[in-house]
């Protein structure tokens, strides 16, 4: 997988359609994952597990917000309306450790950022983390999995995207047997909650 990360570069090609025509017309879809080096915060700042408490949480998530309107916002600048956003944007959103009440606490600010994606006519994407494995034969690693994705799902809901914004996740691992990893995959994926399921893509699988 390519680097998470936008090189900076300013200039982005425009393809021109029409004379008079709208950037978002005329723009390249074109995108990136994540980060953009061009600006000087990031949206998936996060903390040691053992350093944890609501008010660091809370902090941190803040950041992260303010920075990811900030990519939006330069992406639009640029012509860039395909973006990956950070799995972490909620640090700890489906570990058990999370105390904070995060749906409701950033709701409003998400609604925010969702209509500025809207307005823009973005379409984005996330992509949980290498743990994130539905067809792991270890009970607690699935039912991890599991709360990892309604996570995703519930960020995507709060920020009001519909169901061409997706979760883009891999089959998981071969564990001795490719046919019955795919099998076990594919039995599994009904369990999802309605939220997850209408947006789960596969990647490269």
């Amino acid at each position: 997988m390519a680097p998470c990360v936008h090189p900076g570069t300013a200039d982005v090609p425009i393809r021109r359609v029409a004379t008079g025509a709208s950037l978002r017309e005329s723009a390249m879809q074109i995108g990136y994952p994540c980060s953009n080096l061009s600006l000087g915060c990031s949206a998936a700042r996060t903390f040691r597990l053992a350093s944890y408490s609501s008010a660091r949480l809370i902090e941190t998530v803040t950041a992260n917000l303010d920075c990811l309107e900030a990519i939006l916002r330069w992406n639009a600048e640029h012509g860039i309306r395909y973006f990956r956003i950070s799995s972490g944007t909620i640090p700890f959103a489906s570990h058990p450790v999370m105390d904070v009440a995060w749906q409701e606490v950033f709701a409003p600010r998400l609604a925010e950022i969702g209509a500025l994606i809207h307005a823009e006519g973005m379409r984005l994407t996330t992509h949980p983390g290498q743990y994130t494995l539905l067809n792991s034969p270890r009970a607690e690693v699935v039912e991890a999995s599991m709360r990892e994705l309604a996570y995703h799902a519930e960020l995507f809901g709060l920020l009001g995207l519909d169901g061409t914004h997706k979760i883009q996740i891999h089959v998981g691992g071969v564990y001795g047997d490719r046919d019955a990893a795919r099998e076990t995959f594919i039995a599994r994926v009904p369990a999802l909650p309605e939220i997850v399921r209408r947006r789960l893509v596969i990647e490269n699988d």
